[in-house]
């Protein structure tokens, strides 16, 4: 997994460039990534409580909800913030590779990382907050740190035991669908002694770190299955049959996921292709069995867990929940294809730029949907403006669902943007089901997934009023406003 060349070289230098694209990306569009959702439930949610919001013991997100914190800390206007937390994600994963490919000189495992960026990437890359992709930062520069100082003849002191520990813990701790790519990762890995035979020191370390990534991932499930949110996603896992697991081959997440592979993420079966034939050329049999195995289970672990068939507006978290199929599929790609090339840099550099051109294109091409979406956003916002009241309730809470998808996060996200506006007092509005509150003080604040009193709120940066209560939008309000309003496009 080391330098591999002046080809591997290349390929480094390449991918540091896409995702150098990527971050000015992430600023350009920073108002349709960060008014999604998530985002803006978690910039409110921060600036609000002054703190980190961590849910499902995911720690490792600190390192880019600091951002928003440290900014609205320091009182920075709420553009700034937004900014801020849009860049944090691509400024880490640059970090971690200009460490990883810069500093360490392990060039493949560098360009894997913007692999799994890319190669199952398109709406995905507008909502960047799931913490997976946080775990497979600190799992590539887990890696990279042990290949590093594994390789060296100085042999490892107690504090890089404990630098790698912590890495471990951080990848695990951060997301639990990273245990199936690091599990696969450090056998692959372990797999090179092999055909690298190595020093029996080696082969102790390699054992102790075993030991600790095992630990990390018991005590993660752990976390994990007792949780609210985890507990409910592995119940399919959970529930594990013979009948079950045939099924999971032709639910609607497997037929819908395989049009998907042949349409959208072709080029995975060519990266394959090639990483396949690369471990046959070098009689890498126990690899390419590991590849196999760990690509069939990685597909039958989300076919198991998510069954049902999906549509354009839950692309975005599906394409999260794949990307480390990618990952595994691009692995011998990227560690054995691309070091057979040798010194022709050339071709690997052309070669680079047409896989990550072509992933680029699907990510240019889903700004549209968020584009509209946040047009809607900025419609809806200025049509409530122009209502009696400002705090609203839509009835039924899917009234304007063909506009926005997913719209439990309207709450936060009509009060970010009338904020942005400059409104005082900015304008709300809260999808409910029919008769879910009855009566609201007019002193509270309903937020995507809880009720706050006005007067608790962040002052600073949110002005709400807190003398007329919320009001339903009547029906002739709702579809006038929606008549205005304009239907997300299609894949």
């Amino acid at each position: 997994m080391g330098e591999g060349g002046a080809a591997a070289r290349m390929a480094y230098r390449v991918a540091l460039a896409v995702l150098l694209l990527l971050l000015t990306g992430a600023a350009l569009t920073y108002r349709q990534r960060m008014l999604f959702l998530d985002p803006a439930f978690l910039t409110y949610e921060i600036l609000d409580g002054g703190w980190p919001v961590i849910s499902e013991h995911r720690y490792g997100a600190y390192v880019t909800q600091a951002f928003p914190w440290l900014t609205g800390r320091m009182g920075l206007p709420l553009p700034a913030v937004l900014l801020a937390y849009s860049l944090s994600f691509y400024l880490f994963y640059t970090a971690v590779v200009l460490v990883v490919g810069g500093r360490w000189k392990q060039y493949g495992l560098a360009t894997l990382l913007v692999c799994y960026l890319t190669l199952i990437v398109s709406d995905g890359y507008y909502w960047p907050n799931n913490e997976i992709h946080q775990a497979v930062a600190y799992l590539i520069l887990f890696l990279g740190a042990y290949t590093y100082v594994d390789t060296r003849k100085q042999g490892v002191t107690w504090w890089q035991y404990l630098l790698l520990s912590l890495l471990v813990v951080l990848a695990t701790n951060t997301h639990l669908l990273v245990a199936p790519s690091l599990a696969y990762l450090w056998i692959y890995l372990g797999l090179e002694g092999v055909h690298q035979p190595w020093r029996r020191a080696q082969v102790r370390r390699w054992l102790c770190f075993s030991l600790v990534i095992g630990c990390g991932g018991v005590a993660r499930y752990a976390w994990s299955r007792d949780s609210w949110y985890d507990g409910h996603k592995l119940k399919g896992v959970a529930n594990l049959s013979w009948d079950t697991l045939t099924a999971s081959l032709t639910n609607g997440q497997s037929t819908t996921m395989q049009q998907y592979l042949l349409h959208d993420y072709w080029l995975l079966l060519p990266v394959a292709l090639l990483g396949a034939a690369a471990l046959l050329r070098e009689r890498r049999w126990c690899q390419l069995a590991a590849t196999v195995g760990a690509a069939a289970g990685y597909y039958l672990l989300v076919c198991l867990t998510y069954p049902g068939a999906f549509d354009r507006d839950m692309l975005f978290y599906v394409e999260s929940e794949w990307m480390g199929f990618g990952l595994i599929l691009a692995t011998p790609f990227v560690l054995h294809f691309i070091p057979l090339l040798r010194n022709r840099a050339k071709v690997a550099a052309l070669g680079m730029l047409l896989v990550f051109g072509i992933r680029l294109a699907a990510i240019a091409g889903s700004y549209g949907y968020f584009d509209r979406r946040l047009t809607n956003l900025t419609t809806l916002v200025g049509e409530l403006r122009e209502l009696p009241g400002t705090k609203f309730v839509l009835e039924p809470a899917d009234a304007y669902a063909p506009y926005f998808g997913m719209h439990w996060g309207l709450p936060n996200e009509t009060l970010l943007q009338a904020t942005l506006g400059g409104q005082e007092p900015a304008v709300t509005l809260k999808p409910l089901s029919p008769g879910q509150y009855d009566t609201l003080s007019p002193r509270v604040y309903l937020g995507s997934f809880r009720i706050e009193p006005i007067r608790a709120m962040n002052g600073t940066y949110f002005s709400l009023d807190s003398l007329q209560p919320y009001r339903n939008l009547t029906a002739r309000e709702r579809d006038a406003i929606a008549a205005k309003l304009q239907k997300l496009p299609d894949r």
